[in-house]
């Protein structure tokens, strides 16, 4: 057991950290999942309402986007490797998508053929759809954030910028003075403590 004197309020403060981006994360996948789900719900009950034949397909096609859109948060995941974001991702779309699909319709099924049929194409529609996002948004935008955040730093001439940071007593501390592990505590930024 660790008696190091004020450990026991910093892991406390990791763990309401840790809480709070797991709600963080929860929050956000409620929220995207929930706009296509209310904008197809709405339009599916108008369709209803009016005895359009789609209307199931609007809904189901609703369901659907709002699990991507929903389960798109654990990508945001990042201590998470991309092997166990996408693994838990089609985890969560093989328990929502696929029966979806199976349930909507869209497809006949006249026997265990049709289903391995229905899966095969739930298969590739995945693999395709998560191959463009990954060329997407793992590297054509990454590579761009990269850039920009190197062109940030150096001003594009290879030579790291001279950001400072000005303290109340006049001094100036190299930018990179704050991340390199150095509390900025008050009294370490020349402001007087207050009680």
């Amino acid at each position: 057991m660790d008696n190091t004197p004020g450990r026991g309020a910093h892991d406390e403060s990791i763990s309401v950290a840790t809480r709070s981006a797991k709600t963080s994360v929860v929050r956000s996948g409620l929220l995207r999942g929930s706009i296509p789900l209310v904008i197809m719900s709405g339009i599916a009950l108008v369709m209803r309402l009016n005895e359009h034949p789609d209307a199931k397909s609007m809904f189901i096609g609703g369901v659907i986007a709002t699990a991507i859109a929903g389960f798109s948060v654990i990508y945001d995941i990042e201590s998470w490797s991309l092997i166990k974001q996408s693994a838990v991702h089609f985890g969560c779309m093989a328990l929502i998508v696929f029966p979806s699909l199976i349930f909507s319709g869209w497809f006949t099924i006249d026997g265990p053929l049709d289903v391995l049929i229905i899966l095969g194409y739930f298969l590739v529609g995945g693999a395709v759809l998560f191959s463009i996002g990954y060329l997407v948004f793992g590297k054509l935008l990454n590579g761009s954030t990269r850039r920009v955040a190197r062109t940030l730093h150096d001003g594009g001439n290879g030579k790291p910028a001279n950001h400072c940071l000005t303290r109340s007593d006049g001094g100036a501390r190299p930018h990179r003075w704050q991340s390199s592990g150095i509390a900025n505590t008050p009294h370490r930024l020349g402001v007087a403590k207050t009680s």
